[in-house]
Protein backbone atom coordinates (compact mmCIF):
# COMPACT_ATOMS: atom_id res chain seq x y z
CA UNK A 1 0.00 0.00 0.00
CA UNK A 2 2.81 2.37 0.85
CA UNK A 3 4.46 1.72 -2.50
CA UNK A 4 1.19 2.31 -4.33
CA UNK A 5 0.63 5.55 -2.46
CA UNK A 6 4.12 6.74 -3.41
CA UNK A 7 3.53 5.97 -7.07
CA UNK A 8 0.21 7.82 -6.94
CA UNK A 9 1.97 10.84 -5.44
CA UNK A 10 4.70 10.84 -8.12
CA UNK A 11 2.12 10.49 -10.88
CA UNK A 12 0.11 13.37 -9.43
CA UNK A 13 3.23 15.45 -9.15
CA UNK A 14 4.12 14.89 -12.79
CA UNK A 15 0.56 15.62 -13.96
CA UNK A 16 0.43 18.87 -12.05
CA UNK A 17 3.77 19.85 -13.55
CA UNK A 18 5.46 20.43 -10.20
CA UNK A 19 8.88 18.84 -10.60
CA UNK A 20 11.83 20.39 -8.78
CA UNK A 21 11.76 24.08 -9.75
CA UNK A 22 9.36 23.72 -12.70
CA UNK A 23 5.61 24.42 -12.60
CA UNK A 24 3.66 23.96 -15.84
CA UNK A 25 6.63 24.98 -17.96
CA UNK A 26 7.48 27.95 -15.72
CA UNK A 27 10.95 28.05 -14.21
CA UNK A 28 11.07 29.61 -10.77
CA UNK A 29 13.16 32.73 -10.21
CA UNK A 30 15.89 30.94 -8.28
CA UNK A 31 16.23 28.21 -10.88
CA UNK A 32 16.20 30.76 -13.73
CA UNK A 33 18.88 32.84 -12.01
CA UNK A 34 20.98 29.75 -11.40
CA UNK A 35 20.66 28.66 -15.03
CA UNK A 36 21.59 32.14 -16.30
CA UNK A 37 24.63 32.31 -14.03
CA UNK A 38 25.82 28.88 -15.12
CA UNK A 39 25.28 29.82 -18.77
CA UNK A 40 27.21 33.09 -18.42
CA UNK A 41 29.98 31.36 -16.52
CA UNK A 42 30.21 28.69 -19.19
CA UNK A 43 30.22 31.37 -21.92
CA UNK A 44 32.99 33.34 -20.20
CA UNK A 45 35.01 30.16 -19.72
CA UNK A 46 34.60 29.28 -23.39
CA UNK A 47 35.68 32.76 -24.52
CA UNK A 48 38.66 32.67 -22.16
CA UNK A 49 39.71 29.34 -23.63
CA UNK A 50 39.42 30.64 -27.19
CA UNK A 51 41.30 33.91 -26.59
CA UNK A 52 45.01 33.89 -25.97
CA UNK A 53 47.41 36.65 -24.95
CA UNK A 54 50.75 35.07 -24.19
CA UNK A 55 52.86 37.19 -21.88
CA UNK A 56 55.77 39.08 -23.41
CA UNK A 57 59.09 37.45 -22.46
CA UNK A 58 60.91 39.70 -19.97
CA UNK A 59 64.17 39.88 -21.93
CA UNK A 60 62.27 40.80 -25.11
CA UNK A 61 60.37 43.56 -23.27
CA UNK A 62 63.61 45.01 -21.89
CA UNK A 63 65.31 44.92 -25.30
CA UNK A 64 62.27 46.54 -26.94
CA UNK A 65 62.37 49.39 -24.42
CA UNK A 66 66.12 49.71 -25.01
CA UNK A 67 65.61 49.96 -28.77
CA UNK A 68 63.19 52.87 -28.26
CA UNK A 69 65.67 54.55 -25.89
CA UNK A 70 68.40 54.35 -28.53
CA UNK A 71 66.08 55.75 -31.21
CA UNK A 72 65.01 58.62 -28.94
CA UNK A 73 68.62 59.49 -28.03
CA UNK A 74 69.66 59.65 -31.68
CA UNK A 75 66.46 61.56 -32.47
CA UNK A 76 67.39 64.29 -30.00
CA UNK A 77 70.89 64.37 -31.49
CA UNK A 78 69.47 64.85 -35.00
CA UNK A 79 67.13 67.58 -33.74
CA UNK A 80 70.14 69.35 -32.24
CA UNK A 81 71.96 69.18 -35.58
CA UNK A 82 68.88 70.55 -37.37
CA UNK A 83 68.35 73.38 -34.88
CA UNK A 84 71.99 74.47 -35.15
CA UNK A 85 71.91 74.42 -38.96
CA UNK A 86 74.43 71.60 -39.34
CA UNK A 87 71.75 69.37 -40.87
CA UNK A 88 69.05 70.62 -43.21
CA UNK A 89 65.64 70.77 -41.54
CA UNK A 90 63.00 69.22 -43.83
CA UNK A 91 60.11 69.26 -41.39
CA UNK A 92 57.53 71.99 -40.74
CA UNK A 93 58.29 73.92 -37.55
CA UNK A 94 56.22 76.08 -35.23
CA UNK A 95 56.46 79.87 -35.66
CA UNK A 96 55.70 80.38 -31.95
CA UNK A 97 53.43 83.32 -32.73
CA UNK A 98 51.67 84.86 -29.78
CA UNK A 99 47.98 83.97 -29.50
CA UNK A 100 48.19 80.97 -31.84
CA UNK A 101 47.59 77.43 -30.65
CA UNK A 102 50.53 75.08 -31.46
CA UNK A 103 49.82 72.79 -34.41
CA UNK A 104 52.10 70.00 -33.25
CA UNK A 105 52.50 68.20 -29.96
CA UNK A 106 56.10 67.95 -28.92
CA UNK A 107 56.52 64.20 -28.45
CA UNK A 108 54.20 63.17 -31.30
CA UNK A 109 56.02 65.44 -33.70
CA UNK A 110 59.38 64.20 -32.42
CA UNK A 111 58.31 60.56 -32.78
CA UNK A 112 56.96 61.10 -36.30
CA UNK A 113 60.09 62.71 -37.72
CA UNK A 114 62.72 60.65 -35.88
CA UNK A 115 61.22 57.17 -35.46
CA UNK A 116 58.23 56.65 -37.75
CA UNK A 117 59.81 58.49 -40.68
CA UNK A 118 62.69 55.98 -40.83
CA UNK A 119 60.33 53.05 -41.36
CA UNK A 120 57.31 54.61 -43.03
CA UNK A 121 57.98 52.88 -46.34
CA UNK A 122 56.33 49.88 -44.66
CA UNK A 123 53.08 51.81 -44.22
CA UNK A 124 50.57 53.53 -46.54
CA UNK A 125 51.67 51.52 -49.56
CA UNK A 126 49.97 52.68 -52.79
CA UNK A 127 48.11 50.03 -54.78
CA UNK A 128 47.25 49.69 -58.45
CA UNK A 129 44.43 47.13 -58.34
CA UNK A 130 41.34 46.06 -56.46
CA UNK A 131 42.15 44.71 -52.97
CA UNK A 132 41.22 41.12 -53.73
CA UNK A 133 43.03 37.93 -52.75
CA UNK A 134 45.96 39.14 -54.88
CA UNK A 135 46.87 42.81 -54.88
CA UNK A 136 49.19 44.90 -57.07
CA UNK A 137 51.50 47.23 -55.13
CA UNK A 138 53.26 50.24 -56.61
CA UNK A 139 56.97 50.24 -55.89
CA UNK A 140 58.38 53.31 -54.14
CA UNK A 141 61.91 54.61 -53.78
CA UNK A 142 63.40 57.29 -51.55
CA UNK A 143 66.67 59.19 -51.89
CA UNK A 144 66.40 61.11 -48.60
CA UNK A 145 65.67 58.41 -46.00
CA UNK A 146 61.89 58.42 -46.42
CA UNK A 147 61.32 62.18 -46.21
CA UNK A 148 59.92 61.95 -49.74
CA UNK A 149 59.12 59.12 -52.15
CA UNK A 150 59.14 58.73 -55.89
CA UNK A 151 57.35 56.05 -57.92
CA UNK A 152 59.56 54.45 -60.59
CA UNK A 153 56.55 52.95 -62.37
CA UNK A 154 57.12 49.28 -61.51
CA UNK A 155 54.57 47.11 -59.70
CA UNK A 156 54.58 43.93 -57.67
CA UNK A 157 51.79 41.32 -57.30
CA UNK A 158 51.40 40.04 -53.73
CA UNK A 159 49.02 37.86 -51.74
CA UNK A 160 46.80 40.38 -49.99
CA UNK A 161 46.99 39.80 -46.23
CA UNK A 162 46.32 43.43 -45.35
CA UNK A 163 42.75 44.25 -46.45
CA UNK A 164 39.54 43.65 -44.52
CA UNK A 165 38.10 41.56 -47.35
CA UNK A 166 36.53 38.92 -45.14
CA UNK A 167 34.08 37.29 -47.54
CA UNK A 168 36.03 38.06 -50.71
CA UNK A 169 33.70 40.51 -52.44
CA UNK A 170 36.37 43.09 -53.33
CA UNK A 171 37.17 41.81 -56.82
CA UNK A 172 35.60 43.48 -59.85
CA UNK A 173 36.42 40.74 -62.33
CA UNK A 174 36.30 36.97 -62.48
CA UNK A 175 33.56 34.34 -62.39
CA UNK A 176 31.80 35.79 -59.34
CA UNK A 177 31.50 39.31 -60.71
CA UNK A 178 30.56 38.08 -64.18
CA UNK A 179 27.81 35.84 -62.78
CA UNK A 180 26.43 38.66 -60.64
CA UNK A 181 26.33 41.08 -63.58
CA UNK A 182 24.60 38.47 -65.75
CA UNK A 183 22.04 37.64 -63.04
CA UNK A 184 21.24 41.30 -62.38
CA UNK A 185 20.78 42.06 -66.08
CA UNK A 186 18.48 39.04 -66.54
CA UNK A 187 16.59 38.96 -63.23
CA UNK A 188 16.94 42.41 -61.73
CA UNK A 189 17.88 43.25 -58.16
CA UNK A 190 16.05 41.61 -55.27
CA UNK A 191 16.65 39.82 -52.00
CA UNK A 192 14.19 37.01 -51.47
CA UNK A 193 16.18 34.16 -49.97
CA UNK A 194 18.01 33.39 -46.76
CA UNK A 195 21.41 31.86 -46.39
CA UNK A 196 19.69 28.51 -45.73
CA UNK A 197 18.76 28.48 -49.42
CA UNK A 198 21.83 30.11 -50.92
CA UNK A 199 24.27 28.56 -48.47
CA UNK A 200 27.03 29.99 -46.32
CA UNK A 201 30.11 28.46 -47.89
CA UNK A 202 32.05 31.72 -47.76
CA UNK A 203 31.54 32.04 -44.02
CA UNK A 204 32.62 28.43 -43.54
CA UNK A 205 35.69 28.96 -45.74
CA UNK A 206 36.65 32.10 -43.81
CA UNK A 207 36.36 30.19 -40.52
CA UNK A 208 38.43 27.32 -41.91
CA UNK A 209 41.12 29.69 -43.21
CA UNK A 210 41.25 31.50 -39.87
CA UNK A 211 41.64 28.42 -37.68
CA UNK A 212 44.19 26.84 -40.04
CA UNK A 213 46.35 29.96 -40.33
CA UNK A 214 46.33 30.75 -36.61
CA UNK A 215 47.16 27.19 -35.55
CA UNK A 216 49.99 26.98 -38.07
CA UNK A 217 51.56 30.23 -36.84
CA UNK A 218 51.41 29.03 -33.23
CA UNK A 219 52.86 25.67 -34.21
CA UNK A 220 55.83 27.45 -35.79
CA UNK A 221 56.55 29.27 -32.51
CA UNK A 222 55.06 32.73 -33.08
CA UNK A 223 53.09 34.60 -30.43
CA UNK A 224 49.60 35.25 -31.82
CA UNK A 225 47.04 37.41 -30.01
CA UNK A 226 43.26 37.32 -30.03
CA UNK A 227 40.38 34.92 -30.48
CA UNK A 228 40.97 31.64 -32.28
CA UNK A 229 38.15 32.47 -34.71
CA UNK A 230 39.13 36.07 -35.50
CA UNK A 231 40.21 36.60 -39.15
CA UNK A 232 42.44 39.49 -38.04
CA UNK A 233 45.64 37.78 -36.88
CA UNK A 234 48.17 39.90 -34.92
CA UNK A 235 51.62 38.27 -34.85
CA UNK A 236 53.79 39.87 -32.18
CA UNK A 237 57.15 41.34 -33.21
CA UNK A 238 57.78 43.92 -30.42
CA UNK A 239 60.70 45.78 -32.08
CA UNK A 240 59.94 48.72 -34.42
CA UNK A 241 62.94 47.91 -36.60
CA UNK A 242 61.78 44.32 -37.07
CA UNK A 243 58.28 45.42 -38.13
CA UNK A 244 59.49 47.19 -41.23
CA UNK A 245 62.11 44.51 -41.93
CA UNK A 246 59.38 41.86 -41.92
CA UNK A 247 57.02 43.96 -44.07
CA UNK A 248 59.76 44.78 -46.62
CA UNK A 249 61.00 41.20 -46.97
CA UNK A 250 57.48 39.76 -47.04
CA UNK A 251 56.62 42.16 -49.87
CA UNK A 252 59.71 41.03 -51.79
CA UNK A 253 58.52 37.43 -51.33
CA UNK A 254 55.03 38.18 -52.65
CA UNK A 255 53.08 38.67 -49.40
CA UNK A 256 51.54 42.02 -48.46
CA UNK A 257 51.10 42.36 -44.68
CA UNK A 258 50.40 45.30 -42.37
CA UNK A 259 52.71 46.56 -39.62
CA UNK A 260 51.34 48.18 -36.47
CA UNK A 261 53.33 49.90 -33.74
CA UNK A 262 53.29 52.75 -31.25
CA UNK A 263 51.15 54.89 -30.89
CA UNK A 264 48.56 52.58 -32.51
CA UNK A 265 49.63 49.84 -30.08
CA UNK A 266 51.26 49.86 -26.64
CA UNK A 267 54.99 50.57 -26.75
CA UNK A 268 56.15 46.96 -26.46
CA UNK A 269 53.32 45.33 -28.40
CA UNK A 270 54.36 46.11 -31.97
CA UNK A 271 53.03 43.54 -34.39
CA UNK A 272 52.39 42.44 -37.94
CA UNK A 273 48.74 41.96 -38.82
CA UNK A 274 47.41 39.37 -41.26
CA UNK A 275 43.82 39.87 -42.47
CA UNK A 276 42.31 36.65 -43.77
CA UNK A 277 39.65 36.36 -46.43
CA UNK A 278 37.33 33.70 -47.76
CA UNK A 279 38.93 34.29 -51.16
CA UNK A 280 42.31 33.02 -49.92
CA UNK A 281 43.09 29.50 -51.09
CA UNK A 282 45.05 26.94 -49.09
CA UNK A 283 47.99 27.44 -51.44
CA UNK A 284 47.99 31.17 -50.68
CA UNK A 285 47.89 30.53 -46.94
CA UNK A 286 50.71 28.00 -47.17
CA UNK A 287 52.86 30.44 -49.11
CA UNK A 288 52.24 33.20 -46.54
CA UNK A 289 53.06 30.74 -43.74
CA UNK A 290 56.28 29.67 -45.47
CA UNK A 291 57.34 33.31 -45.86
CA UNK A 292 56.52 34.03 -42.21
CA UNK A 293 58.45 30.93 -41.14
CA UNK A 294 61.51 31.93 -43.15
CA UNK A 295 61.48 35.53 -41.92
CA UNK A 296 60.80 34.36 -38.37
CA UNK A 297 64.06 32.42 -38.45
CA UNK A 298 65.90 35.29 -40.13
CA UNK A 299 64.82 37.99 -37.65
CA UNK A 300 64.40 35.74 -34.58
CA UNK A 301 60.67 36.37 -34.20
CA UNK A 302 59.60 33.03 -32.72
CA UNK A 303 59.25 34.24 -29.15
CA UNK A 304 56.68 31.76 -27.85
CA UNK A 305 57.83 29.78 -24.83
CA UNK A 306 55.09 27.20 -25.18
CA UNK A 307 56.01 23.68 -26.16
CA UNK A 308 55.68 23.25 -29.92
CA UNK A 309 53.97 20.14 -31.19
CA UNK A 310 55.62 20.09 -34.60
CA UNK A 311 54.44 16.56 -35.33
CA UNK A 312 50.77 17.42 -34.94
CA UNK A 313 49.05 17.53 -38.30
CA UNK A 314 46.76 20.53 -38.72
CA UNK A 315 43.93 19.76 -41.10
CA UNK A 316 42.60 22.41 -43.47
Amino acid sequence: MKSTHSEEHNRSTLINGHVSDHRNGFISGDAHLKACCESKKECKTRVAEEEEYEETPLIIALLAYLSYVVLIIFGHLRDFLRNTGIEKNKVATEKNREGYVPLYKNFESFYTRNVYRRIRDGWNQPIASMPGAVITLLDRESDDYNWTFRIPGTTRDCINMGSYNYLGYAENKGKRSDDVQKAISELGVGIASTRHEFGKRRIDRLARNTIYFRQKLKQKGFIVYGNDHSPVVPMMIYFPSKIVSFVRDARCNGVAAVGAGFPATPLIESRVRFCLSASHTKEMLDKALDVADKLGDKFYLKYSRKKKDVERRIEY
